[in-house]
């Protein structure tokens, strides 16, 4: 997003909440956390939290909307469509093949996250279940953050801490507001 579109978009936020001081440094550190996304879907964000909070949005309010946004734009598969192919995958016999094409990312990386395809055909129903919900959050929280700040999503074990909960960026932005309010 240009910094003119930012601009436009965040004064609905002004205008939607006209007692309410925005100091240059709060647009700064706005503008630095979300300049990586379409300025469609960081507006649509920004009216869904005016839609309905009383407030003005945090950052996590805006990433919030932009993470519900985002998911159904990119059509994320419910928990049940993710146990069905990883059944799928786990039902193919010994010495058959299978294409990771032919399934949901998402899934594949449930079912890594839950051991492989050899540990799942082991699992008791029971286990299966437990560990099928839990992967599935962790994954699927892990694939939103990568919508939410723009990046390709990558398996969770090759990816860096900083890079999955965009810390790197959130302390980049809260240095700069700093520089600029110490100059002023």
């Amino acid at each position: 997003m240009k910094k003119g579109e930012f601009q436009e978009a965040f004064s609905i936020l002004i205008a939607a909440y006209p007692h309410i001081d925005f100091p240059p440094n709060t647009q700064t550190l706005h503008y630095e956390m979300f300049k990586n996304h379409d300025y469609g879907i960081y507006r649509k964000a920004l009216l869904k939290h005016i839609e309905r909070g009383k407030f003005p949005p945090t950052i996590a309010d805006i990433r919030e909307c932009l993470n519900e946004l985002l998911s159904s734009e990119n059509n994320i598969p419910s928990l049940a469509q993710i146990e069905r192919e990883i059944k799928s995958i786990i039902s193919t016999k010994e010495g058959e093949s299978w294409r990771k094409s032919d399934y949901n990312p998402i899934s594949i990386e449930v079912m890594n996250d839950m051991g492989g395809i050899s540990i799942c055909r082991m699992m008791q129903q029971t286990e299966f279940e437990r560990k099928i919900k839990t992967g599935y959050s962790q994954v699927v929280k892990h694939y939103q953050n990568c919508l939410v700040e723009v990046r390709k999503f990558t398996p969770l074990e090759h990816s860096e801490p900083t890079k999955r909960t965009g810390l790197k960026e959130l302390n980049k932005a809260f240095t700069e507001a700093l520089e600029i309010e110490l100059e002023e």
